[in-house]
């Protein structure tokens, strides 16, 4: 979770100050997949306005980046702020998921599926 709650922050940070004329189509995601962790972080287009590269960068192994959505299988709950959505799978250990999720700055909204 803290490797979830670092990227957090430096994407919040970096997005500061972006204009909207360089941003991507609405609609466009990549992923983190931290499988390992059973999460994977979404960007949406406000991530993707730093670049796919600066996104691929802040993903290291044994993470998965890819310009695509996380998978959808297994999902336990997601957390989704206004840069990303953070999905959590089946084996995923921390009880206080939701908690986190809502003290988060900005908080986020939780998702149990």
């Amino acid at each position: 979770m803290k490797s979830i709650s670092v990227l957090a922050s430096i994407l919040a940070m970096a997005s500061c100050g972006k204009s909207n004329g360089d941003a991507p189509a609405a609609g466009k995601v990549a992923s983190c997949a931290m499988m390992s962790e059973h999460q994977c972080r979404e960007y949406n287009e406000r991530n993707l306005a730093l670049g796919a590269e600066m996104l691929q960068k802040l993903c290291m192994a044994p993470a998965v980046f890819a310009l695509s959505a996380c998978p959808t299988t297994d999902v336990i709950g997601t957390c989704t702020t206004r840069e990303a959505k953070d999905i959590f799978y089946k084996g995923a250990t921390d009880a206080d998921l939701e908690k986190q999720c809502a003290a988060r700055i900005p908080a986020g909204t939780w998702e149990r599926r």
